[in-house]
């Protein structure tokens, strides 16, 4: 069973911005410059620290290589496969037992398409992944609460519900149990002038079933000193608006039957701290990532608890075959 729940279903809210405001006084954009059969390799790295009450009581780390293949290329689209093996079983502590119910869920393979410019617009099989990823809870669900009774079974039953509901959705898999492919993508297309910084807002719903919008405001600049070797290195700061994040996790609590937790958020003692940096590099003629590190942390402080994640995740191109 995993462990903290809360902390994880907290950390959906974590790298969920999406971009598409433009600056007419822009004078730097990404665009893809991909063809049919282009193939590169990436190296994803995940760090996961958890702390209860100040301890230490999670330290994880999850590296893999994923495939990124151009599949398609139209004057409208591209169309890639992301493949890489299941990681659920690393980022998640399963006994045994468990671990042998979910080895038969292996690769993931992904297609999606992309607008010309390189923009993320949708995973075309989302609903095969979705039924792979019920089909693996359903198991999954079963072999947790065999031998469970009474509140302790129906608690488990409705934490892992939850997460069956939000890996199953198609938000969840595109933003969440995919969110390295969403963010591999964010800045394609976008216009960013290269001097001062570059202010947006937008806004995120429809999490986990929670319809209630998050806003976020990001704080972009440019590295200037790279320009000149052809390369955009990009900063992102996200904020996201506390109230709102508030608004999430109450709900959030009260699904889990957390009623008096989601009191305890509302009192003024209560602290709620989320915060984002991003940093991306990407080679301009060729239109490419080379490079992407997102570092985001979490505090919840309610009256007698406290919990915080720090999470880390590094996207780094090892191969370009094309």
């Amino acid at each position: 069973m995993m462990k903290h729940l809360l902390t994880i279903l907290l950390g959906i809210a974590l790298g969920m911005t999406s971009l598409w405001a433009q600056n007419k006084d822009s004078k730097i954009r990404v665009e893809a410059k991909w063809y049919k059969g282009d193939q590169l390799l990436y190296e994803v790295t995940k760090i996961n620290l958890e702390w209860y009450q100040d301890s230490l009581v999670t330290k994880d780390t999850l590296k893999y290589i994923a495939s990124f293949n151009v599949i398609d290329s139209t004057d409208n689209y591209y169309k890639i496969e992301w493949k890489f093996g299941n990681t659920l079983m690393d980022n998640y502590e399963f006994t045994k037992e468990q671990e042998t119910v979910l080895s038969k869920y292996d690769d993931i393979q992904v297609i999606y398409i992309t607008n010309k410019q390189g923009k993320f617009l949708e995973i075309t099989n989302w609903k095969d992944i979705a039924k792979m990823m019920e089909a693996m809870f359903i198991d999954l669900i079963k072999v947790t609460v065999k031998d469970l009774k009474g509140e302790e079974k129906e608690r488990t039953q409705k934490h892992l519900g939850i997460m069956k509901e939000l890996y199953t959705s198609k938000i969840g898999i595109e933003r969440y149990l995919l969110n390295e492919v969403f963010c591999l993508h964010m800045h394609f297309g976008n216009n960013y002038k290269t001097t001062g910084k570059n202010y947006y807002k937008s806004t995120t719903s429809g999490i986990a079933g929670i319809n209630y919008p998050i806003r976020h405001y990001q704080e972009i600049s440019i590295d200037p000193n790279y320009l000149l070797e052809g390369i955009c290195q990009l900063k992102n700061e996200v904020k996201i608006d506390e109230q709102d994040a508030r608004n999430f996790v109450k709900i959030m609590l009260q699904k889990l039957g957390e009623n008096d937790k989601s009191i305890e958020l509302e009192q003024g003692d209560s602290q709620l701290d989320i915060n984002t940096l991003e940093k991306y590099r990407y080679n301009i003629e060729q239109g490419i990532l080379l490079k992407l590190e997102t570092k985001q942390d979490l505090i919840l402080q309610l009256k007698n608890e406290k919990q915080r994640v720090f999470k880390k995740v590094k996207v780094e191109l090892v191969k370009h075959k094309d």
